[in-house]
């Protein structure tokens, strides 16, 4: 579940050699990755092919079974990338998102995944940036439906901060002593969230 990215193999943002571990949280997107391995070796793809092959040697897998060829070589650019996406969202029915819309896919959904500072700045690293602020400057737009959604939730009174939440987990795993201050103010939060659960939206 790591992806090494050599730059004297493949052309890097910063010809900065990195690597990439897979992003938590994405089961079907794995899943999709792993079948596509195994249908690759039953055509007759080795362990130091391309992942993703040229056109040409999807189109005659013949090549790919070859006993005498050498390694298949991955895309040379990136304008096979691009028509993949295309067609897949032609496939989707659903309007065109560019290769880094990927990028942008994995910030929006990061402060679901990392609880500390420390998760967010191994999110940032995995993306390949040098500084959480990167991530934060160039990844953090924010969708109008997104807001909207926000804003429905501050309206509502359904905000739980970070220190609630731990609060409410240590409830739930019977961490608590139940002596004040800590156990009653979780009783509280957890008495409001039901409460705020039960409101109709």
């Amino acid at each position: 579940r790591k992806i090494l990215l050599d730059k004297t193999e493949v052309r890097i943002k910063n010809s900065k050699s990195q690597s990439t571990s897979w992003f938590p949280g994405h089961k079907r997107a794995e899943d999709i990755v792993v079948s596509w391995i195994e249908e690759l070796i039953t055509k007759g793809g080795q362990p130091d092919d391309a992942l993703f092959p040229p056109d040409i040697n999807l189109a005659h897998e013949q090549r790919l079974t070859r006993t005498s060829r050498g390694t298949v070589e991955p895309w040379k650019t990136d304008a096979s990338v691009r028509r993949a996406f295309r067609n897949g969202c032609e496939e989707a029915q659903v309007n065109y998102f560019n290769p880094h819309s990927t990028k942008h896919y994995l910030r929006s959904v990061r402060d679901e995944i990392c609880r500390t500072p420390e998760h967010r700045q191994a999110y940032s690293y995995n993306l390949g940036h040098e500084t959480e602020k990167i991530t934060e400057v160039s990844y953090a737009k924010m969708t109008d439906a997104r807001r909207d959604a926000i804003f429905r939730t501050l309206q509502a009174g359904n905000v739980v901060i970070e220190e609630d939440k731990g609060l409410l987990l240590a409830l739930r795993e019977h961490q608590l002593t139940p002596d004040p201050p800590d156990h009653e103010l979780a009783l509280k939060l957890d008495d409001q969230r039901r409460l705020n659960r039960k409101q109709p939206k």
